[in-house]
């Protein structure tokens, strides 16, 4: 076998190329797997968004429901009226006028 004279110096450069490369690589793909996963999350979330808009216009569909039904009987019932409840799902909507939080004695 023919050796070839090579610089004192030149012994480790072919092992500082490949490590260099393996670290590039190693960087290249970390940054891959992590944008795939932040795109995964972005579309669960945007998911999470667009159910959750569906079901706050379902509400609020049901909330005007419950008004009309309860503006009927308005004038039927000799008690005085309660506000009307409706709970399903894990979503209960109770309207109440806007009143009936004040505490009117403590405006005099």
């Amino acid at each position: 076998m023919r050796r070839f004279d090579r610089p004192p110096r030149s012994h480790g450069a072919v092992l500082v190329l490949v490590l260099v490369t393996l670290l590039l690589f190693s960087t290249v793909i970390l940054r891959v797997v992590q944008h795939a996963a932040l795109a995964e999350e972005e579309h669960v979330l945007l998911l999470q968004t667009i159910q959750a808009g569906f079901q706050a216009e379902a509400a609020t569909h049901k909330a005007l429901e419950l008004v009309t039904r309860s503006a009927d009987r308005l004038g039927t019932e000799d008690r005085p009226p309660s506000p009307p409840e409706w709970s399903e799902d894990g979503i209960r909507i109770t309207i109440m006028p806007t009143n009936a939080k004040l505490n009117l004695n403590a405006l005099h």
